[in-house]
């Protein structure tokens, strides 16, 4: 009996012990030992990153994010705080730290080896009641393409889609981090998102409603990566992702954007591969795209077509006088019966052209929905009575993939001649892409170029001189065609070097120039171009405005790895330094690969009664 008796009651003891809460000092004299506080993993949960000026800050603002009222600057503070609030009793009427914070809870259990049955509150169930009805199956990352008639998003963009163990697109969510603008727009909604003026949240919605954002109202392209992460993986993501959740940090357009904070969310799931360490300084969503592939996390790439794409692509392969019907068709021109003439298959590819033009206009609001429905059932009525399988729009990309175009950093060494004098010249360009750079994997057309510089050192000086400074260099030459009649637009800024007349001294004049117009594709490959441009010079010998107006013409011809783009342009000035400054000439570059490519300039001007020519001759590699 006695020897029954004795484990009995040693194990009743044990239990006790083991049922005994756990003492905050304990746990936080074990995380010192383990010197949690400087654990990667921690540092991530918390944003955390060291700052130019040696100290560490976390960069996310919202005070409601910290439990200590030092979190934000000290992650040794915040890991007391965290360890205090999670050994807290509950309380009927407050919501439990582990409720709040569920990432952090895991990850003391883990690194601690603590028992959940012995804290006051095991697990969020609020946490686990979202992540059973979510139903993670796998996770992708989609990169919508440029938008051309919007500079925000002519960078392109990337969010987090987790796909349901239900298998339908229908059923798979978005994670997306983007900044709340508002109704702001022009040069309020530059500024602001240039200088962090705005907050940044992250939102959870179906991924079906972003892709009718991105696909079908902006007309751009999805791609999406699918990700090599573990179940595991996927549910740290998703812990750190709730405690994300109504949490404000302030959005800065070309560094904590929407790429930036996706790093985070896979650093979460994955703390070792410290992604976000290997960002520059400013971050494109394409670099994370690509880092994310060069880290093997990419499993496969799939491309989504826009309804613009799948236009194009069908009117692409029809004589153009159908093409031209199914337009008219969608317009209500002409009747569906129009199509039917005797070849089936011809009239249902006109007719599948008709609904998807006439879709593409319903979603970009050019048709109105008692107009829309009607015509858009008589269509699909005409083509179920032809009898003909649907062919599908476009069964592959026609360019590569985002992510195997040439690198966002560029360096060009070279030299030329201006004038009579001989020069060297070195330029440094942090982002991102221009109209001559190697085109594949980038949206035809679409250039920003940011803050980047150009220094000359010419023959005689004593010292080089800046050349010139872009600070953001935009064009948007988007084709017109019998279907879509987008603007084409070009901002630039920044400062610019110029011959000035009466002995053809040289100054520094800061600038703006704006320009609108159309583009139109060539015959062969390329495009051409014409727009009406404002410019506005600053003039700093004797400080004062100089506004020109005047037009420009210019084609950027692709021949293989070659590139050609003939500018002519005239701009007549007035004010205090009236002048007409002209120039003709032709720029070029020839890929020698992906990174690296041969460039050149030739040029006549005619800039403040001073007349020159300039050739030059360049290497450009890409980082």
């Amino acid at each position: 009996m006695l020897r029954r008796l004795v484990p009995a009651l040693l194990a009743a003891a044990a239990a006790v012990v083991s049922a005994e809460p756990y003492l905050p000092g304990d746990l936080q004299a074990e995380a010192d030992r383990l010197a949690l506080a400087d654990d990667r993993e921690w540092l991530t949960l918390l944003h955390v990153e060291p700052t130019w000026y040696g100290l560490r800050r976390s960069m996310v603002d919202d005070p409601a994010f910290f439990l200590s009222p030092r979190g934000v600057h000290d992650p040794a503070a915040e890991l007391a705080a965290t360890i205090e609030a999670v050994l807290k009793p509950v309380e009927a009427d407050a919501r439990h730290a582990v409720q709040r914070f569920p990432a952090r809870t895991a990850y003391l259990v883990r690194r601690l080896g603590l028992d959940p049955a012995r804290l006051p509150m095991p697990r969020s169930e609020e946490f686990e009641e979202a992540y059973r009805g979510l139903g993670p199956r796998s996770a992708a990352i989609a990169f919508p393409t440029a938008y051309m008639n919007t500079p925000a998003s002519m960078f392109g963009h990337t969010l987090l889609v987790i796909r349901s163990r239900v298998r339908t697109g229908m059923a798979s969510q978005a994670i997306n981090y983007a900044a709340l603008t508002g109704e702001d727009g022009g040069v309020a909604f530059a500024v602001k998102g240039v200088l962090g003026g705005y907050p940044g949240h992250f939102s959870l919605m179906p991924y079906w409603q972003k892709l009718n954002e991105y696909s079908d109202l902006d007309q751009r392209d999805v791609w999406e990566y699918e990700l090599a992460l573990s179940p595991e993986d996927i549910r740290r993501m998703l812990l750190h992702v709730w405690e994300m959740r109504g949490i404000r940090s302030d959005y800065w357009f070309f560094d904590e954007n929407c790429a930036y904070y996706l790093l985070y969310l896979i650093d979460a799931a994955r703390p070792d591969l410290r992604l976000h360490d290997a960002a520059p300084p400013w971050v494109i969503p394409l670099d994370t795209v690509r880092i994310l592939c060069e880290a093997g996390l990419v499993d496969e790439v799939e491309w989504r077509p826009s309804l613009a794409t799948k236009v194009k692509a069908r009117a692409a392969r029809m004589p153009a006088e159908r093409a031209a019907r199914a337009r008219r068709i969608a317009l209500g021109e002409e009747p569906p019966t129009a199509a039917v003439d005797g070849d089936p298959a011809a009239a249902a590819d006109e007719l599948d052209l008709a609904i998807d033009y006439l879709q593409a206009l319903r979603n970009r609001r050019k048709v109105e929905q008692a107009a829309f429905q009607p015509r858009f059932v008589g269509i699909l009525q005409a083509r179920a009575r032809l009898g003909v399988p649907a062919r599908e729009a476009i069964s592959a990309p026609t360019d590569v993939a985002p992510d195997q175009g040439h690198r966002s950093l560029r360096l060009g060494f070279g030299g030329g001649i201006s004038g009579d004098k001989t020069f060297i010249s070195a330029e440094w360009r942090p982002a991102y892409h221009d109209l001559l750079d190697p085109a594949p994997g980038y949206v035809e057309g679409a250039q920003i170029d940011f803050m980047g510089i150009e220094g000359r050192w010419y023959e005689g000086d004593a010292r080089p001189t800046l050349e010139r400074w872009e600070a953001i260099g935009l064009r948007s030459f988007s084709p017109r065609d019998v279907f879509f009649t987008p603007p084409s637009w070009k901002v630039d800024t920044g400062i610019t070097r110029e011959l000035v007349g009466g002995g053809g001294h040289s100054e520094h004049h800061a600038f703006l120039d704006f320009g609108v117009g159309a583009c139109w594709s060539l015959p062969w490959s390329g495009l051409w171009y014409a727009t009406v441009d404002a410019d506005l010079r600053i003039v700093d010998t004797d400080p004062s405005l100089a506004l020109g107006l005047g037009p420009e013409i210019g084609a950027v011809v692709r021949a293989g790895p070659l590139s050609l783009n003939p500018v002519a342009r005239w701009s007549s000035f007035v004010g205090e330094l009236p002048a007409d400054n002209w120039s003709i000439g032709v720029s070029g570059s020839y890929a020698l690969h992906r990174d690296l490519a041969f460039a050149f300039d030739l040029a006549r001007e005619a800039t403040w009664d001073w007349l020159s020519t300039t050739a030059a001759l360049r290497v450009n590699a890409y980082f």
